[in-house]
């Protein structure tokens, strides 16, 4: 809401030295909205040319992008010691990234460890007959 003059003159409020404090505070809340109006604008502004909104938005693709590699080579059957470290670097590559994108790719890596160790134990088995 927004005060003018005549609410502030008004009968409602009696003494002149509280229409004097709120003439002051309206005063300095204009001041202060001035420079909040400012500041926003400034942040927008350094906000659009760093670029940081589309980098965030690559990042999380890419991210996705990887989930979606890991998990077609878990998904994939192994025949020798060489696949397994395929899937061992894959996961490894996949661990080092910043997962600033919330919950991307979680769902699917709680998936990887279980076949990841099916994966050793089948191949061990294999081996050792």
């Amino acid at each position: 809401m927004e005060f003018d003059e005549r609410q502030i003159a008004g009968k409602r409020i009696k003494s002149e030295a509280r229409r004097a404090d709120i003439r002051n505070k309206l005063k300095d809340t204009k001041r202060q909205l001035a420079f909040a109006k400012k500041y926003e604008a400034e942040c927008a502004r350094i906000l659009k040319a760093s670029g940081i909104r589309a980098a965030q938005t690559r990042e999380a693709e890419t991210a996705k992008a990887l989930t979606a590699h890991v998990d077609a080579i878990m998904a994939l059957s192994e025949t020798s010691m060489a696949g397994i470290m395929i899937k061992a670097q894959a996961m490894s590559a996949w661990g080092k990234c910043r997962m600033t994108s919330g919950l991307c790719g979680l769902l699917e890596a709680r998936k990887w460890g279980p076949k990841f160790a099916a994966s050793i134990i089948r191949l061990s088995e294999g081996d050792a007959a």
